[in-house]
């Protein structure tokens, strides 16, 4: 879903993610988890492709957390997962400092360039 899109009431979004994140939800006020339904799922509407990404030492990204480096305004591009010396990493994607070397699995769309943008330093 893009960062911009606005939930109505009776919305239903559908999601995955580690159960921290889950259990997040479910304290949000007014937001209520559709427990054992069978519901449809719906492809998204924009085509999207997932990517992996590696990490140069001079990347931009790294030693500072994802969230507060603007990654998906600046690439439009989603961190879905990210991988340091061949292990999953676990908790907030966004609070991770990240590494040269580390591997980013990202959603994106079918035009996404890592030249689409200049990272602000």
């Amino acid at each position: 879903m893009a960062p911009d899109v606005v939930l109505q009431a009776n919305d239903r979004v559908t999601f995955v993610g580690v159960v921290d994140a889950v259990n997040e939800l479910r304290r949000i006020p007014g937001l209520l988890v559709a427990e054992d339904q069978d519901l449809p799922v719906e492809p998204a509407p924009r085509a999207a492709r997932l990517l992996e990404l590696v990490l140069s030492p001079s990347s931009p990204l790294s030693g500072r957390p994802c969230a507060n480096r603007g990654f998906r305004s600046a690439y439009n591009a989603a961190i879905i997962s990210i991988s340091r010396e061949g292990q999953r990493l676990e908790g907030k994607l966004g609070e991770v400092r990240l590494r040269a070397g580390d591997t980013l699995l990202v959603e994106t769309d079918q035009d996404f360039s890592v030249e689409r943008q200049k990272y602000n330093r």
